[in-house]
């Protein structure tokens, strides 16, 4: 069991976009953005970013609750 979960971005704590996996403190928009591009697996984001399965899968769970500003924010960084 991990300690897994989304963390506010210290700068911009009201920006649902803008928010971290702990404990690695990864982007979620960084995460989502490289597994959508490169349509690989989990794992293989988990290898290529040095981050447990566990905060990828809090990631994808955050990302379904909140795809539409995610996606946004990739496609405006795209």
């Amino acid at each position: 069991m991990t300690d897994a979960h989304i963390v506010p971005d210290v700068y911009h704590p009201n920006d649902p976009t803008e928010v971290r996996v702990s404990p690695s403190m990864v982007a979620v928009w960084a995460l989502i953005g490289y597994w959508k591009a490169l349509g690989c697996g989990p794992a293989e984001v988990c290898h290529a970013y040095g981050i447990m399965v566990e905060e990828m899968d809090v990631a994808l769970c955050y990302y379904g609750g909140h795809k539409t500003e995610i996606d946004v924010r990739l496609l405006q960084n795209g």
